[in-house]
């Protein structure tokens, strides 16, 4: 029968075991949540604690192996700044949204065709500020195709305003026009519209 002493040193042991094998749940969870490889947990924890008991080595692997199947189900964490510039919004004024193909052919400066695609806000836009607007409907265009668009823009020396790139792919393909506006659609375009209408107007640098 063991004695006092024996059983005292049993129990003692086997709580200086319980709590190394904390240590090393422990330590594996902090280290897989902070990132660190497969690798480099098993490395480093074996070696810390796994050696003064080898027991536990298997779980602490197992260990190991769960936390980081669940770090990579995890959804990743974005920081703050990077989460800020990733918010949907207005695009930048940069120019980018707005983009003049100057024609070939001549035109007269101050006359523009809108496509109509292009919402009757731009239309009243420009007009209030002097230029010479005329509509899709206004010009019998309702119903025609790209080709009778541009063409009848290209007779009357009219810049086309679009919000179609199928103009684009006509400017592309060397077809006759008086320059074309190509803007994407959205209100938040339109200052950005009459700056290149009024540039164009005016001989300037678009």
């Amino acid at each position: 029968m063991p004695d006092a002493a024996s059983k005292s040193r049993c129990c003692g042991n086997a709580l200086r075991a319980y709590s190394l094998a904390l240590g090393n749940i422990g330590f594996a969870a902090g280290a897989i949540d902070s990132g660190a490889t497969r690798e480099g947990v098993l490395l480093i924890g074996t070696t810390l604690f796994g050696f003064s008991v080898p027991l536990w080595r298997p779980l602490f692997k197992v260990v190991v192996e769960k936390g980081m199947a669940l770090q990579a189900a995890k959804p990743k964490r974005v920081p703050a700044t990077q989460a800020k510039s990733q918010k949907t919004g207005p695009p930048r004024l940069n120019g980018e949204g707005v983009i003049y193909y100057e024609g070939p052919s001549p035109m007269d400066p101050g006359n523009f065709q809108a496509d109509q695609c292009v919402p009757n806000a731009v239309v009243d836009k420009l007009r209030s500020h002097g230029l010479n607007v005329i509509t899709t409907k206004e010009a019998g265009l309702q119903d025609a195709d790209d080709v009778r668009q541009i063409d009848t823009s290209t007779q009357t020396r009219r810049v086309l305003i679009t919000h179609d790139k199928g103009f684009m792919r006509k400017h592309e393909q060397g077809w006759p026009h008086a320059g074309i506006v190509l803007a994407r659609p959205g209100k938040v375009w339109h200052q950005e519209i009459l700056r290149v209408c009024l540039a164009i107007s005016a001989g300037a640098k678009v």
